[in-house]
């Protein structure tokens, strides 16, 4: 077909040469255009040869486009539709080249046509992999694939209009839950660069155990700037109980303190259920059975463990310090129906945290014993001398009273030589507790030396100390104690009041208050001096 198109564009310019020149040759121009007349004529002659030679030229490419021989690769005949020669193309030829071709010409074109065939090899198509009817175009598609394609639509609208009318009957289904999601992490890896099942798995695995790394690190620091920041005993085991309950998801965890050194004597001081802490359940009974017993095991085996106990597994570690066991700490979660082994990366974790929990239990007994007298319970003389300063400068600064008060037990000496040294110390003992137990929270009281005690009152004026003085004094006098042989010893004590004035120092306000002491004792002991008209005519 192509060739064809190119032989009528190549005999069309010489026919409309030839008409125009015929046109030209037989007008008439009149004796004046001689000269344009013989040009005509010459144009006639040219344009009869280049017809005669465009038609040989058109007939001679018409052969030479049947001859196998010389056609170009590209235009090769498929195997599936090759040309042969027919009437249609024949009436076609006979309509481009205006000569209507003899019985000769047929037979040697459908020869040549055959031959042509004959001789041509088979065209091997190239292997392509399967594609889908609908990528494929309608021209590269035999006649079977599109009866397929067809057929493929009419199953493809059936199908739509079926899923349609399900949809319109049918409630939509749900969608996946989230539980039954990839994680995060998984779900930012891409199909391309997805790591196998085994291995993203333990990269998972290792993610979890670095995250839980850092969290009992975090712990170790916070318990650590716990014992730093406080010295109150409950203060600051409430709030380690509290980090401890948070990192494990504990229901309850418990403290228990060997009391006087002595093992057997293992005591529960401590515990810590839902988001309170209560103390001194010493003759309480214990909530939860069998731990104490379980406590005082790993006590003597010196050594932590597990058990499961219902629904909760139970984990203790035994407390030490300065390699001395002082209690053991047990902790009950919630089980879950995790196994074994997550119950022994517990106890590891808990026994890891247990240095830190003993330092933090023992560091108010380390503080107890620089600042505390051990005999009376009360402050010591060296943290009087220390704290006692500062008092009184925060008194000047801020402008508030400061009152000091300067106790001696009455005929103290007697009592040591008439019932001995042991019921003295028991005495004293026994003042210390009542004082202990009748100053305020913000007052501080201290041993100053033998039986003579000193106690601070800050926003305390005269008055207020003196009634605060008598108050104790009268504890004092209606207590009776029993000595180390169970007899009955009351006591007394003198009492003296003094109040910080300005530019005072230490020794100038105890010297003061002394002297008061020192007239208490003169006129007839068991009494506060000044009295309150004493304070009146200051």
């Amino acid at each position: 077909m192509k060739g064809l198109q190119q032989r009528g564009w190549v005999l069309l310019v010489p026919l409309i040469t030839l008409l125009v020149c015929t046109w030209v040759h037989f007008s008439d121009f009149g004796p004046e255009n001689l000269w344009y007349e013989l040009c005509a004529n010459v144009a006639f002659v040219g344009g009869s040869i280049s017809a005669t030679l465009a038609l040989l030229f058109a007939f001679d490419s018409g052969q030479k486009l049947h001859s196998p021989g010389d056609r170009p690769e590209s235009e090769s005949i498929p195997a599936k539709a090759p040309v042969v020669a027919t009437e249609e193309s024949s009436s076609k030829l006979e309509e481009v080249l205006g000569v209507p071709p003899t019985k000769e010409t047929k037979e040697a074109e459908l020869k040549v046509a055959q031959e042509a065939v004959e001789t041509v090899p088979p065209i091997k198509k190239p292997e392509q992999k399967e594609t889908p009817d609908e990528d494929l175009e309608p021209e590269d598609q035999g006649s079977e694939s599109l009866e397929e394609h067809s057929e493929t639509e009419a199953l493809k609208d059936e199908a739509s209009e079926a899923s349609e009318a399900s949809e319109a009957s049918e409630p939509p289904a749900p969608l996946p839950s989230p539980a039954k999601q990839l994680p995060p992490e998984r779900q930012r890896v891409s199909k391309r660069h997805r790591l196998p099942a085994a291995e993203e798995e333990r990269r998972l695995w290792r993610i979890r155990q670095l995250e839980r790394e850092v969290e009992i690190l975090a712990s170790m620091r916070d318990l650590s700037l716990i014992a730093n920041d406080d010295a109150d005993f409950e203060g600051i085991l409430t709030r380690a109980l509290d980090i401890l309950q948070s990192l494990f998801e504990a229901t309850e965890v418990q403290v228990f303190l060997v009391k006087d050194k002595a093992p057997d004597k293992l005591l529960l001081s401590a515990l810590r259920k839902k988001k309170s802490t209560t103390f001194g359940q010493v003759d309480a009974p214990l909530r939860t059975i069998g731990s104490r017993a379980q406590a005082l095991e790993a006590l003597q085996r010196g050594r932590g463990g597990t058990s499961f106990v219902g629904q909760r597994m139970n984990a203790w570690v035994v407390l030490r310090a300065d390699q001395e066991a002082i209690g053991v700490l047990s902790i009950f979660v919630p089980s879950r129906k995790r196994g074994s082994q997550w119950a022994s990366e517990r106890c590891f974790e808990l026994d890891r945290l247990a240095k830190h929990m003993a330092l933090v239990i023992n560091k108010p007994t380390l503080y107890d014993r620089a600042v505390l007298d051990a005999l009376t319970g009360l402050y010591s003389k060296r943290h009087y001398l220390d704290q006692v300063p500062k008092s009184m400068g925060a008194s000047r600064r801020l402008k508030t009273p400061l009152t000091l008060i300067i106790v001696d037990v009455d005929h103290f000496k007697s009592i040591n030589d008439n019932h001995g040294h042991v019921t003295g110390d028991l005495v004293l003992a026994a003042v210390g507790r009542i004082i202990r137990e009748s100053i305020r929270d913000y007052d501080a009281a201290y041993r100053y030396g033998g039986e003579e005690i000193c106690i601070i009152a800050p926003n305390t004026d005269y008055e207020a100390g003196y009634q605060f003085a008598e108050r104790i004094r009268l504890a004092l006098e209606a207590q009776v104690i029993l000595g180390d042989q169970g007899q009955k010893i009351s006591i007394t004590a003198s009492f003296g009041v003094c109040i910080c004035q300005p530019k005072q120092t230490l020794s100038q306000f105890m010297a003061v208050a002394d002297e008061w002491l020192y007239k208490a004792k003169q006129e007839g002991r068991n009494q506060v001096r000044p009295t309150v008209k004493e304070i009146k005519s200051l």
